[in-house]
This record gives structure tokens, sequence and C-alpha cells, in this order.
């Protein structure tokens, strides 16, 4: 072309430092999660049933990549890492530096590149979004005809059906239904308003009745409020702590 020489092609993938996937890691035992290795595309992470809380993100890369850069929802630059493994929240030696995200949608995003300074050939951007929730004590699909004829008799409407035992010393349990699909915000606060535990954040089914509990455990003797939010609708229901 005129002007000057054409630019070099881009080296073909085999040539350039890439990312290949992400794996989730247990940061108690510094091995995979089984079902997040590699990560898949669109997973939803839900703390109350992955076998630990303290997790960190591992980027699996090719033999020209010498070090990375992620990006962590709106931060660019989160964390730089110039020595394998390449973890998302830092390591010593393959010792995982202990991470729990909130919950909520998230993107990690990581750059290669061919030198351990962050420079040199730039590989493309590997990114991954992922959901966290923590849904403990979710109901579970029926496996039985009994089991189908309670799930076909759940109400269609936004509400707190149950909290058992109450009162209640050690842990609670509490049923919730919903009139239709819709996200909601489950949490429980001390009757000075202070929230005290977030017992749900994220998608519910319509017709379906789920359960969530809560331990009573640190918490002073008094009178407890369970509220849900849905898209238009909120209700409570005082739950009593005694010891």
């Amino acid at each position: 072309r005129e002007g000057g020489e054409d630019p070099p092609p881009p080296p073909p993938p085999g040539d350039a430092p890439a990312v290949t996937n992400l794996t989730l890691i247990n940061a108690d035992t510094d091995l995979p999660i089984a079902g997040y290795d590699p990560m898949p595309a669109g997973a939803t992470l839900n703390l109350a049933t992955l076998p630990t809380r303290k997790l960190n993100i591992r980027a699996n890369v090719n033999s020209l990549t010498k070090s990375v850069i992620f990006g962590y929802d709106a931060t660019d630059t989160f964390r730089k890492e110039a020595t394998a493994p390449f973890a998302l929240a830092g390591d010593a030696s393959g010792n995982y530096t202990s991470w729990t995200p909130t919950t909520g949608a998230h993107t990690v995003r990581v750059t290669p590149y061919s030198t351990t300074s962050y420079s040199g050939t730039v590989g493309a951007i590997y990114s991954l979004a992922f959901t966290v929730i923590d849904q403990a004590g979710a109901s579970k699909a029926p496996d039985a005809a009994s089991d189908r004829l309670a799930l076909d008799a759940v109400p269609l409407v936004f509400g707190i059906e149950s909290a058992y035992p109450n009162p209640f010393t050690d842990r609670f349990e509490a049923s919730f239904t919903v009139d239709r699909d819709q996200a909601v915000r489950i949490e429980v606060f001390d009757i000075l308003g202070r929230q005290v535990e977030l017992l749900h954040e994220g998608f519910l089914e319509a017709g379906v009745r789920h359960v969530f509990g809560m331990d009573g455990a640190g918490l002073a003797p008094g009178v407890f409020i369970v509220r849900a939010v849905g898209e238009s609708t909120a209700t409570q229901r005082v739950i009593i702590h005694a010891r």
C-alpha cells in the first residue's frame, strides 16, 4: 500500500498467548470444584450448595502465556499475575487465596501476554459471565407421585407460607411461594430494622415451595422479621428468637 509497508498479518492462534478456560477453585483444598472445571459460560454458583464459600478462579492458559491481567465487573485491572497458576484472587505457590464473590451477576475478563511484564504479544481477551446466588434449602423437583401432587397444590400467591419453629433457638426455616416467576430478595431484620441475614437474592419459580433457613447462633433473644420483596409486593412475618 502507499506510504509504507503493509502491517504484518496477525499471528495464528497457535502462535499467540491464549486463555483456554477458567476453573473454579476450592481455596480450602486448592483443588478444582467438580462441575466447574472448566466453568461453563453463564454458570450459576450457589454459595449455599458449593463445598465451600472460600473460592478462587484460575485462568488456564497455553504455553506461550507468561502473564495475565484479570478484569472483574467494572474494574479493568482487578489483578495482575505473572506467575502460574494465574488466579483471580492470587495465590502463594499454588496455595490459593480465599475469595467469596457477592451475590448477583459478574463477568471475569482475562488478557494474556507473552512476557512476564504484561507486554509483548497480547492474546485475545477471554470473557466469562456468571451469576452468584445464596439459596440455602431450596426445594428440589419432586421425584415421586405424592411429591407431584404436593407440588401441584402449591398456591400461586406471593408470600411467606410458614416460619418454623416459632419461637426458635438454633435454627428456623421459612417457606415461600410466588405468584409468577420473578426475582425476589428475602432478608431477615431485627426489630431496629438492621439486616441480620440475606436468605435469598435471585430468581424464584412459581408453583414451587421454596424453603430457606437461618442459624440463630450469635443472635441475641428478640423479635426478627422476614421480608420478601418481589416485583411489586412485599410481605413480612415476625419470628421470635429465644434461648
